[in-house]
């Protein structure tokens, strides 16, 4: 689901990867799935996403949880 948000993350992060955000998590995570788990490829930056603002945006039903 592309929403048009800009961010960098690690240098191993590539096509398929997802950005997840982890309840009392401090930042974004980028993860990849391995199987029937998922692998942390490390930390992301994405405007908009580090105070706390997807959390409204959830509570408003603009994403899924």
């Amino acid at each position: 689901m592309a929403k048009g948000y800009l961010g960098l993350g690690p240098r191993g992060a590539g096509k398929g990867d997802v950005i997840c955000l982890l309840y009392r998590c401090t930042v974004p995570l980028v993860v990849r799935r391995e199987g029937s788990s998922f692998q942390v490829v490390g930390d992301a930056y994405v405007y908009g996403m580090m105070k706390g603002e997807m959390v409204d945006k959830v509570k408003e039903g603009e994403f899924d949880s």
